[in-house]
């Protein structure tokens, strides 16, 4: 099959990404990185002449069983691209067309954060589920004791009078994000980092610092507070980011946070930051 394209309107890379990992997975698709914004999905099934082949020759035991052995492997990729136009994701392969239309919807058009991504997915038809409210479990009676009658607690005079110590007010420590040319990002709720950021919908009320610098991708990395630092995630950047604390150096896995501690580096394309507090 030739090649299809979408146009995301309103993500990222790395959001796109994700959201085309959850459609694929919710069509019954497996999804292998393979490499860069890159994605190889595949998908196992039997054909549907095999099941009405193996109904009809019920009658010989052996011959039925044999046609449900036949399965068939469909493969495809994606690649997640940006230009100046904006993000696209490249289909190539055999991929169902319900998979298609599932992301033109999903990707096509703003999505609200509370948007659940199996709503893009109504077009797979896989196997009835039962409602929830089929089972009704029988009310078990709950055994009672007889509650005993209050009483009051004897009145023992104190010794000696106890004196109340002064409350010793700990000095809460703010995470910030220190540039080399000496701007200072605050970390607050969190927020979005690159050369010109779109916002994360897993991060509301995270804020958008845009750099200008070639080497960062438009979306290049969210971050958020923790108690002794802050978290990174890399949204599928071109350039990686790393993290450097204690004398080791850790490539953050797109999609999945990374802590970094207070006194850490963090080296998001050639963009040098300091982890420190305030």
């Amino acid at each position: 099959m030739g090649e299809r394209q979408i146009e995301v309107t309103g993500l990222g890379l790395g959001a796109a990404s994700e959201r085309f990992v959850q459609v694929a997975m919710a069509h019954g698709y497996t999804v292998v990185a393979s490499g860069p914004n890159r994605f190889r999905m595949a998908r196992t099934y039997r054909p549907k002449w095999a099941l009405i082949t193996a109904v009809a020759t019920a009658a010989f035991v052996g011959l039925g069983l044999l046609f449900l052995l036949v399965k068939r492997t469909e493969t495809g990729d994606v690649v997640v691209v940006e230009d100046r136009s904006g993000v696209k994701l490249r289909l190539t392969g055999a991929i169902q067309q319900p998979v298609v239309d599932a992301l033109r919807q999903l990707l096509g058009t703003p999505l609200s954060a509370a948007a659940p991504v199996a709503a893009a997915a109504t077009s797979f038809q896989g196997p009835a589920a039962a409602p929830a409210s089929a089972y009704q479990p029988a009310a078990m009676p709950v055994p009672t004791a007889p509650v005993p009658a209050y009483q009051p607690p004897a009145y023992q005079p104190s010794a000696q009078p106890v004196v109340q110590q002064p409350v010793v007010q700990q000095p809460v420590v703010q995470p910030v994000l220190m540039l080399a040319d000496g701007r200072a990002i605050g970390v607050g709720a969190g927020g979005v980092l690159g050369r010109d950021p779109a916002a994360d919908p897993l991060l509301p009320g995270g804020q958008l610092h845009a750099i200008s610098d070639p080497s960062l991708s438009k979306t290049h990395l969210s971050f958020g507070p923790l108690p002794n630092g802050v978290w990174v995630l890399d949204h599928h950047s071109t350039n990686g980011t790393v993290v450097s604390a204690n004398g080791m150096s850790t490539p953050c896995t797109p999609g999945a946070r990374v802590e970094a501690p207070f006194g850490s580096q963090v080296l998001a394309g050639d963009v040098s930051i300091e982890v420190g507090a305030r």
